[in-house]
C-alpha cells in the first residue's frame, strides 16, 4: 500500500471545503495509508453525520504540527488562515523528509511540501483580491496585509517554484482563470462533491418554497434573499422561503433572526442536522444562492441534486454549475426577483428548465469526485 500525507486545517462540519476533506478521505481509505496533518482533532461522528462519509480513527492517521506552533496560533486573538497555513507548511516539509510517503495532497489550497504533490485550490491564497465582508477593521491599516503576507510566508518556508510545479486542481473554471493570473501556470478542474443524499420527492408533492443553504454570513447575503422574496410576494406569487445554514459568524446571526421576524414567510432552520436539513430542502421546489462572485458554490450544485429549480447570481462558480442557464441565472436583485416571477407563473419554461437541471445535476456526484481523486492522488 501507497503511503499518503493529506494536509487540511480543519474538518468539521461546515461548507464546501471541508466537505472536499471529507470525500477525499472517503475516497483514500482503504486505498493506501492515510496520515492527515491538521490544527484541531476530529470529531468523526460530527463528520460524517453532516456529510455523509464513513470515517472512523481506523482510516486515518492524525499529526499535528509542533506544539510551539500550536500555541503561536491561540495566542492571537484573530482569525490567521494565512499564518495557520505556513505552519502547516513548515510541518509538512518536515515530515516529508522523514521518507515515510509515496504520495502527498493538501486539500486546502496552495502547499509546498518540498516536493511535488497534489493540491486541490478554492481560491488561490496567492491571489490578493478577496470579497470585502472578509475583511476586519485591522485590515485597513496601511501596510498590515502585507506585512502579515510577509510573516506566514516565512513561517512557510515555502518555495513559489515549487508550489507551481505541484499539480493542482481546481474547483471550476472560473478558479482555472484564477489560478492561471495568480501562478502563471494551468491547472485541472474537479468539481468538488455534491453529495446526493436527498430524499426523491416528486416536484408535484413539493411546496412552492424557495430554499438557501450554506453558512450565516453577510457575504451570502441573506438579508436580501428575503428583500427579494418579499418584492417577489408583492407581484402576487405566493412563494415562501427558507434559510437553511451553519451558524459560522455568531455575531451575524441577529441580524439575519430580525430580519426574518419582520418576514412571517420566512422560515430559518440553523444549525440542524444534515439528515433533518436534506429532508427540508427537499420539499422545496426552488432553490437560490446570492453570493456575488462565489469561488465556487458547492450549496447550488447540491440544490439541484436535491431536485431543487435553482436561482444564483450570475457570476464565479455557480455560472459552471447551472451551465450558464439564462433562465435561472441573475445580474441584480431586479433581475432575480423578475426570473423568478416569470419561472412560477410559465409552466412550460419552467418544464424545459427542469429538464436541463436533471441533466447537469449528475455532474457533481461524490461517486465522480472519488473517481478522479483516487486517480489523481494513487495513478
Amino acid at each position: 500500500m501507497k503511503s499518503v500525507l493529506m494536509v487540511h486545517p480543519r474538518l468539521g462540519p461546515s461548507g464546501g471545503g471541508q466537505a472536499v476533506g471529507a470525500w477525499a478521505l472517503e475516497a483514500l481509505k482503504g486505498r493506501c495509508r492515510i496520515t492527515l496533518l491538521t490544527l484541531e482533532p476530529i470529531d468523526w461522528p460530527a463528520v460524517n453525520e453532516y456529510y455523509g462519509v464513513k470515517l472512523s480513527a481506523e482510516d486515518v492517521e492524525i499529526v499535528f504540527p509542533s506544539s510551539a506552533a500550536l500555541a503561536l496560533l491561540k495566542a492571537i486573538p484573530t482569525p490567521t488562515a494565512l499564518l495557520e497555513n505556513g505552519v502547516l507548511m513548515r510541518a509538512a516539509q518536515r515530515l516529508a523528509r522523514t521518507g515515510r510517503f509515496d504520495r502527498f495532497l493538501s486539500t486546502n489550497n496552495e502547499i509546498d511540501f518540498g516536493r511535488r504533490g497534489v493540491q486541490y485550490v478554492h481560491f488561490p491564497y496567492a491571489y490578493a483580491s478577496r470579497p470585502e465582508d472578509d475583511y476586519r477593521w485591522f485590515h485597513r491599516i496601511p501596510g498590515v496585509l502585507r506585512s502579515y503576507r510577509g510573516l506566514a510566508d516565512w513561517v512557510s518556508g515555502a518555495s513559489l517554484e515549487r508550489i507551481r510545479a505541484n499539480r493542482a486542481l481546481v474547483n471550476s473554471r472560473y478558479i482555472e482563470g484564477v489560478y492561471r493570473d495568480a501562478h502563471g501556470v494551468d491547472s485541472a478542474v474537479v468539481p468538488p462533491p455534491a453529495p446526493g443524499d436527498f430524499p426523491g420527492v416528486p416536484w408535484e408533492e413539493r411546496k412552492d418554497v424557495i430554499v438557501g443553504i450554506g453558512r450565516m454570513h453577510p457575504c451570502k447575503r441573506w438579508v436580501e434573499a428575503i428583500d427579494i422574496v418579499g418584492r417577489v410576494r408583492e407581484q402576487g406569487v405566493d412563494l415562501r422561503l427558507l434559510v437553511l445554514g451553519s451558524r459560522d459568524l455568531p455575531e451575524f446571526t441577529p441580524v439575519i433572526e430580525e430580519a426574518a421576524a419582520r418576514a412571517p414567510w420566512c422560515e430559518l432552520g440553523l444549525g440542524l442536522p444534515r439528515e433533518e436539513m436534506v429532508r427540508r430542502a427537499a420539499e422545496c421546489r426552488y432553490g437560490i444562492h446570492l453570493m456575488v462572485e462565489e469561488h465556487f458554490g458547492i450549496a447550488p450544485a447540491e440544490l439541484q441534486r436535491g431536485g431543487c429549480l435553482t436561482f444564483a447570481h450570475n457570476s464565479g462558480g455557480p455560472i459552471e454549475i447551472l451551465d450558464g442557464d439564462s433562465d435561472v441565472l441573475f445580474d441584480s436583485d431586479d433581475d432575480a426577483v423578475e426570473k423568478i416571477v416569470r419561472m412560477m407563473r410559465d409552466e412550460e419554461l419552467r418544464r424545459r428548465a427542469l429538464e436541463r437541471m436533471r441533466v447537469r445535476a449528475e455532474a457533481y456526484s461524490e461517486h465522480a469526485f472519488m473517481e478522479r481523486m483516487r486517480e489523481e492522488v494513487l495513478g
